[in-house]
């Protein structure tokens, strides 16, 4: 089973339990440095599991939709996937300077099989098995995405090739 841990930091993850550890900085075992902002340096269809724990915050506001994307294509069909980041409406989500963008309860449903209003916004196409708001204060500091990958030609794909409407 291979798994990738996106934005590892200092979180390195066992090589020997078929994890990958991916970070921009290059810090000690990080087995690959990139900035997730630019597509991923994978073939399609490559993990069977994937985790971004509170990373994707520190990507622009224009380059969500891409990451997600990414993540999507180069997660297999039915793989895993894991998000933490910070509650959009907590403090923690910009106390950080680094944090480029806030995401809030709801944001995966626009990449879900059950929110048929929005599906030319992105091909990237998830199950949401559990969006979770947790931790500590008022409002809770965490918001939590486990999802499956949906790809064709499962019928619960949900996607039309209709273009992006807000890139150029």
């Amino acid at each position: 089973m291979l798994k990738l841990n996106i934005g590892c930091g200092r979180n390195i993850l066992p090589r020997a339990e078929g994890w990958i550890n991916l970070d921009i900085y290059p810090l000690p075992g990080v087995d690959i440095q990139h900035d997730i902002q630019n597509p991923f340096p994978f073939p399609d269809n490559h993990f069977d599991y994937i985790q971004a724990i509170h990373t994707i915050e520190h990507v622009s506001f224009e380059k969500k939709v891409s990451v997600i994307e990414e993540i999507w294509r180069i997660a297999k069909p039915g793989a895993q996937v894991h998000i933490e980041v910070p509650n959009a409406y907590s403090a923690w989500a910009w106390c950080d300077p680094t944090h480029k963008s806030a995401w809030a309860a709801g944001n995966m449903f626009y990449f879900s099989e059950n929110e048929g209003n929005f599906e030319y916004y992105s091909r990237a196409c998830f199950h949401i098995i559990q969006e979770k708001i947790c931790g500590e204060g008022t409002p809770p500091k965490d918001l939590i995405w486990d999802m499956e990958v949906i790809k064709p030609p499962d019928p619960r794909y949900t996607r039309h090739e209709r273009g992006k409407f807000w890139q150029k």
